[in-house]
C-alpha cells in the first residue's frame, strides 16, 4: 500500500492539535483538515478519507454528533476519538457508538501509531 496516498481526516478545532498530530504520524501521508464538525462531514463525504481523527470538544456539532452522522454515511469509517476527556465511561460510549479506536491528548508517538497501523492493515 502506498502510504502516500491514504488520506487521514483531522477533525479539530485546535489548530496545535492538528499539527501536532501531523508531527506525531509523519509526513508519509496526506492530510484533510477540518476546525469544525460541519467541515469534518463534508470533508469525509467528499475526500472518502482512509481514517479519520476526531476531537469530541468542540463549538458548535460536537465530536459525538459528528460521530454519529460518519458512522451513518458509512458504518465502516475507521474513526479514532482524539480527546483530552479520558474518563472510561466517555471511552466505552464512543467505542459503542462505533469509533474505531481512542488515543488521549496530548498525542505521542507511543499512543496513536500502533492504532494507526494496526486499522490501516485491516482496511488491506
Amino acid at each position: 500500500m502506498n502510504l502516500s496516498a491514504i488520506k487521514i481526516l483531522l477533525i479539530d478545532d485546535s489548530t496545535f492539535s492538528r499539527n501536532l498530530l501531523k508531527r506525531t504520524l509523519g509526513d508519509k501521508y496526506q492530510y484533510l483538515e477540518a476546525a469544525d464538525g460541519m467541515m469534518g462531514i463534508d470533508l469525509f463525504t467528499v475526500a472518502k478519507p482512509d481514517l479519520i481523527f476526531l476531537d469530541l470538544t468542540m463549538p458548535g456539532v460536537s465530536g459525538m454528533e459528528v460521530l454519529q452522522t460518519l458512522q451513518k454515511i458509512d458504518q465502516n469509517a475507521r474513526v479514532i476519538i482524539a480527546s483530552a476527556n479520558v474518563q472510561s465511561l466517555t471511552h466505552q460510549e464512543v467505542m459503542a457508538m462505533g469509533a474505531s479506536g481512542f488515543v488521549p491528548k496530548p498525542f505521542t508517538p507511543e499512543s496513536v501509531q500502533p492504532i494507526v497501523q494496526l486499522l490501516l492493515q485491516e482496511a488491506l
